[in-house]
């Protein structure tokens, strides 16, 4: 989840490019949550436990774990009442480049189960509570909770067509959001013009904005080298260099440039270089990315007005994401990006047109940084609406067992934050000339290359009014 050491790196490196503000500063604004990782955070965050035992996920009578559905319930009303326009965005189905890091975390839970039984045989409350946060996994079922929620709430959500993060930057590097909501640092590795930390956690906690464009010139790099420095220091997609530290990467690409040069200049007897990276996998080159279906929008069908974003916001986007790519490199990432969503490492090459390629797996990883599936963000409108109140009540009190007088107050606090969304901010007022549509044009037609559009329907949640 994220990229190693990357927050402190920034913080170290281009500490200008991190700022910190209390919730209401985002007033007026749109943010795309990322929707699995905040499950995630409710589900590790709120637990309960008493008389010395171990703390333990949120249940109802019926032993159905509660805390993601209590989680989201109550952040999104503090967003909400805050005047931020929230748009959750859930996980699709991950990218098979992705499986050995499952792998390991399976891996990971198989150890703590066995840690977990020890701690319980000896009554170590604390190792207890150290190991079931470990074995904590958001699945199908919770997510499936959040959605219905979120539709009752009057709040929209969608689901990307893979990995959440690079839907969520796609809707902010085209102005359709201010800002990415999340944990995952890898969010800025899709060149998420903001980051937004802490938007879901409990408590008054700042919220810690980290500027995409700043980050980059505080590091010294272009988005291209940005994303080297992040596969070297390690992600989800592929194992990393041993050796190597988030500070010797910086140093690294910045003296080498790319991936490739680094591998060429390293010391192979003081680094291990992880078989994978080897050119060892053999595909053959497709010559075109494959055509992308238009997403429809339902319930919220296609047409609808969309509320009103954040259209300024494309303006720190203009990023030159090929920067460094030209020529050979740019076409194997897109290649890659083909075969990195649909090949395991260890699976033979696909018969389609083109020369034979080699492909390790740095190239891969790189390739779905670089050309995410996703649904086509200018595509994609959302409204809020009012909230459904006895569909609430039926869902919580009744079915889930919350306590009436909680979830009545949260409705009516609900209800209440209506009029802070409707509120619009002061820079509204102060639009820019025509020039900024010429922007977000030039934008949308920079990066229609870049991303491989999601295939089939968008899922979406929200109603007609």
């Amino acid at each position: 989840m994220g990229i190693k050491g990357l927050t402190k790196l920034i913080a170290d490196e281009a500490p200008e490019a991190i700022k910190e503000h209390k919730v209401e500063h985002y007033n007026g604004r749109t943010v795309a949550v990322d929707a699995s990782m905040a499950i995630y955070q409710f589900l590790i965050a709120i637990r309960h436990g008493s008389g010395g035992a171990a703390a333990s996920q949120l249940t109802n009578e019926a032993g159905e774990v509660t805390s993601h559905i209590q989680g989201l319930f109550n952040r999104t009303i503090r967003m909400l009442a805050s005047g931020i326009k929230p748009v959750f965005v859930f996980d699709g189905k991950p990218p098979t480049l992705k499986g050995g890091e499952l792998d390991k975390r399976r891996e990971k839970r198989e150890k703590a189960e066995s840690e977990l039984k020890k701690a319980q045989e000896e009554a170590n409350v604390e190792e207890q509570d150290r190991q079931s946060k470990r074995l904590v996994r958001a699945g199908k079922k919770e997510s499936a909770d959040c959605k219905k929620l979120l539709e009752l709430m009057g709040v929209p959500w969608l689901e990307a067509p893979c990995e959440a993060e690079a839907q969520c930057a796609a809707l902010a590097k085209i102005g359709k959001v201010y800002a990415v909501a999340t944990e995952d640092t890898d969010t800025l590795t899709f060149a998420t013009p903001r980051l937004l930390r802490n938007m879901t956690s409990a408590g008054d906690n700042p919220i810690k904005e980290i500027d995409y464009k700043k980050m980059l010139e505080g590091l010294g790099l272009t988005h291209a080298q940005f994303i080297d420095l992040c596969i070297l220091m390690g992600c989800d997609y592929t194992s990393n260099i041993r050796g190597i530290g988030p500070k010797s990467a910086l140093t690294l690409i910045k003296k080498y440039g790319d991936i490739e040069h680094v591998l060429e200049n390293i010391s192979k007897g003081k680094y291990q270089v992880p078989p994978e990276w080897l050119p060892r996998i053999k595909v053959r080159k497709p010559s075109s990315l494959p055509p992308s279906a238009p997403p429809s929008v339902s319930p919220v069908e296609e047409g609808d007005k969309a509320m009103p974003g954040d259209e300024n916001a494309c303006k720190t986007a203009e990023v030159d994401s090929k920067a460094g790519m030209e020529g050979e490199k740019e076409e194997g990432i897109k290649a890659a990006a083909i075969v990195a969503r649909e090949v395991a490492p260890d699976e033979p090459a696909k018969s389609v047109e083109g020369e034979v390629m080699e492909m390790p797996a740095y190239v891969m990883a790189r390739a779905l940084f670089v050309q995410p599936e996703i649904h086509d963000p200018a595509e994609l409108n959302f409204k809020w609406v009012e909230p459904n109140e006895a569909g609430l009540e039926a869902f919580l009190i009744d079915s889930l067992g919350f306590n009436p007088d909680r979830v009545k107050s949260g409705i009516a606090k609900l209800k209440a934050s209506r009029g802070a969304m409707q509120q619009k901010r002061l820079d509204s007022f102060f639009k820019p000339s025509g020039s900024s549509s010429t922007s977000s044009t030039t934008l949308k037609r920079k990066e229609a290359p870049a991303a491989a559009k999601g295939k089939g329907k968008a899922k979406f949640g929200g109603k007609k009014k």
